[in-house]
């Protein structure tokens, strides 16, 4: 005698199934929500953002990463797997998060209003922001010295 099984009907519906390592990065607290759409967006190729721009190289400068990628994912990967602490992770993956909401708002200013802001000024709006949020949502459990890392940055 056979049984009836919810998840069997799931997955003869539905396939298999692929496993991300992304989507903990996106959909983090330390994230803005505006910032995660557009991030989950990216991850999955759907935006029309191809072009590396000039605030890639400096949110890599800023805080400190040194991979050689172009490729979203692959870059996720690598600062996932990096030595870092949780907490310094979750600052990358903050800067980055909104490095990419940055890049799809300049492409947008372009095309629309036809006024690109520079990179600099991205850069600075950048580091504002992200300090800001992670302050504003600051784990309760954090080191000394990835808190005076945060401050120094």
């Amino acid at each position: 005698m056979s049984y009836y099984s919810v998840k069997k009907v799931y997955e003869a519906r539905n396939g298999d199934q692929i496993n991300v390592n992304w989507d903990r990065v996106v959909w983090d607290r330390l994230r803005i929500p505006k910032h995660r759409f557009i991030a989950w967006l990216a991850v999955q190729a759907k935006l029309q953002t191809t072009e590396k721009p000039a605030l890639y190289g400096e949110l890599k400068d800023w805080l400190n990463i040194i991979i050689q990628t172009d490729d979203l994912q692959h870059l996720i990967a690598k600062i996932q797997h990096s030595y870092r602490s949780k907490f310094r992770k979750q600052v990358v993956f903050a800067g980055l998060i909104t490095m990419i909401y940055f890049i799809w708002q300049n492409r947008n200013s372009a095309y629309w209003k036809h006024c690109v802001r520079s990179a600099r000024a991205d850069m600075k709006q950048l580091k504002h922001i992200v300090k800001s949020r992670i302050l504003v949502v600051l784990p309760k459990k954090i080191s000394r010295a990835d808190y005076e890392w945060l401050m120094k940055l």
